[in-house]
């Protein structure tokens, strides 16, 4: 079986994984790998709730990308210290192993003692390093991590670690844990000498060529016209939702928070007041405001003559 290699300059996510997709969907035979990297972004599971996930407010505050991908899993934080890989094969009976012994082989060649632990995680030093992911379509079979090189890791933490006390939903919740960068352990690695090193062992496993994407035709267009959407991304109603329960002189509040990215874009306040409320007014009011529980919650005491008559 012949091996195939692609790499892509662009940094766009949205892009990137409408490639990454068109790849998998085209690929007829041989064995691919697709080196890819992400400027600063979430990509969220098909069937997350993004708000449950991460800092709406931050991320749109900061510039970094929302992006739902077609598979599930948990959110994860991409940027330019981070380097994606994927594999993909035609073969009904593939499994994660050949392409886990790959990264591992390319980890042990820099000097770095790794396994893979658990259902995804990538584990150095009783750290995690990376993630994994798999999906099996038909015969065709798709492999892909992340390698935290040189990660912003303030930012992952501001992003990824939002108070789940602060939501309300049925969508799947992910936990983070404890994370390292390689550059941690092998200070003077980088991107390109790990993503030779990554070529370098697929090519003892493969006769290989390189490849270069097509990726303006119009099936990646398509898909990253999807992946921008913002019903896509953030639900059909703008569901992103958390419930404030706030107490105030002579009533308790219900206020479900409906956002769109980082912003209040519809509310719905219930109260237990006997008195006659203006709920609509506060409801008018709320929109626009930053998606965040703290910023709601100041409103609320400041504008009290909203719902207090």
């Amino acid at each position: 079986m012949k091996g195939i290699i692609s790499e892509i300059g662009s940094h766009d996510p949205y892009h990137n994984i409408a490639v990454e997709t068109f790849l998998f969907n085209s690929h007829k035979n041989d064995v691919r790998l697709f080196l890819w990297q992400n400027e600063p972004s979430v990509i969220f599971g098909r069937n997350q709730n993004t708000a449950a996930e991460a800092d709406l407010s931050y991320m749109h505050a900061n510039g970094v990308h929302a992006v739902r991908r077609f598979t599930g899993g948990g959110a994860v934080y991409h940027d330019l210290g981070n380097l994606n890989y994927t594999f993909i094969v035609n073969d009904p009976s593939a499994d994660p192993v050949p392409w886990q012994k790959i990264i591992l082989a390319s980890l042990q060649k820099i000097g770095i003692s790794a396994s893979f632990s658990g259902r995804n995680d990538l584990m150095a030093e009783k750290r995690k390093i990376g993630g994994t992911a798999w999906m099996m379509e038909d015969d065709r079979f798709l492999f892909h991590g992340t390698l935290l090189i040189s990660a912003d890791f303030s930012s992952m933490a501001k992003i990824l670690t939002p108070s789940i006390e602060k939501f309300a939903g049925k969508q799947i919740r992910s936990v983070s844990g404890r994370v390292a960068n390689l550059n941690e352990l092998i200070p003077k690695i980088t991107v390109q000498q790990l993503k030779d090193t990554i070529i370098e062992q697929f090519q003892k496993q493969y006769p290989c060529s390189f490849e270069t994407v097509d990726d303006s035709c119009k099936a990646v267009c398509d898909m990253e016209k999807q992946l921008k959407d913002r019903s896509w991304i953030y639900g059909e109603n703008g569901e992103c939702s958390f419930i404030l329960h706030e107490h105030m002189d002579l009533e308790t509040l219900e206020i479900h928070i409906y956002a769109d990215q980082g912003l209040i874009e519809r509310a719905e306040v219930f109260s237990d007041g006997m008195a006659a409320c203006h709920h609509q007014e506060l409801e008018n009011a709320l929109k626009g405001l930053p998606a965040d529980i703290d910023a709601v919650k100041m409103f609320l005491h400041r504008n009290k003559s909203l719902f207090s008559r």
